[in-house]
């Protein structure tokens, strides 16, 4: 799964890169261009472009510190819950070890490089922002969850398709797109559940279109109220991507 991930990574970074030379932007010199590719998970080169002195960001760092620190003790209790419950309560164990895992990789080591390649003077923001806070699906996937993998889905797929096809069929490409670098990281490793996780993405198209009309409509929703709706789409199907063949074969080994 590991090899996958890099692979789709990678290949995401070469997408941005030629994207970024197709627009006249100047190529990024060997260490920047290292720094970019092999260091941060972000997907625009033009953070990368130059460099200026700042001070550390010392409320990033620290935050994101705490972040890896309860997701590692997180991770603990899914150890402990596992080797009391075992598999009768999978489903439980598994949704605890993957909450960890995301508090230690996307909140926790993404936020302190982030704030190493800030300190070394490149222009990179972090890029999982508060997502509780959104009150939009769009908010959340355009501005919140993983900006980077938005934007390369915006350059490679949306902008393209969208003055050909519309913006409803492009949008549905786009997460499409998302469900299938998902089957290629979560199904092809444990060879099953095909399918799946882009049925999960297909779901948060619809869903977002069905929520753009709303909003065209004057039905717009805030506060609490929005945020349910926000997070009962994105963890309610989220079995379809962390599915049974994937939770036996990758996360039990690692329990």
């Amino acid at each position: 799964m590991l090899a996958l991930t890099l692979i789709v990574a990678y290949g995401m970074k070469a997408l941005v890169g030629v994207e970024a030379r197709r627009r006249g932007r100047a190529p990024l010199g060997w260490s920047n261009w290292l720094a970019f590719a092999v260091v941060w998970i972000g997907m625009q080169p033009k953070e990368f472009a130059a460099r200026r002195f700042v001070r550390w960001p010392a409320a990033l760092l620290v935050g994101s510190i705490g972040w890896l620190l309860a997701g590692a003790t997180t991770i603990a209790i899914a150890k402990v819950l596992y080797a009391n419950l075992g598999s009768d309560h999978l489903g439980l164990v598994a949704a605890v070890f993957l909450a960890g895992a995301l508090m230690v990789a996307h909140f926790g080591c993404s936020g302190i490089i982030a704030a190493v390649l800030i300190r070394m003077g490149y222009g990179v923001v972090p890029q999982f922002r508060a997502p509780w806070l959104a009150q939009s699906l769009a908010e959340f996937w355009t501005r919140r969850w993983n900006v980077g993998f938005s934007v390369m889905t915006s350059l490679v797929v949306y902008r393209p398709l969208a003055p050909r096809c519309g913006r409803a069929v492009a949008i549905m490409l786009g997460f499409l797109f998302s469900g299938v670098l998902h089957e290629l990281i979560c199904s092809l490793p444990v060879g099953a559940g095909y399918g799946l996780p882009s049925i999960y993405f297909v779901i948060h198209g619809i869903a977002l279109l069905l929520e753009q009309a709303m909003q065209r409509r004057g039905v717009v929703l805030r506060g609490p109220l929005a945020r349910i709706w926000v997070f009962a789409w994105v963890l309610l199907p989220v079995p379809l991507v962390f599915h049974r063949p994937f939770v036996h074969g990758i996360l039990v080994p690692l329990l």
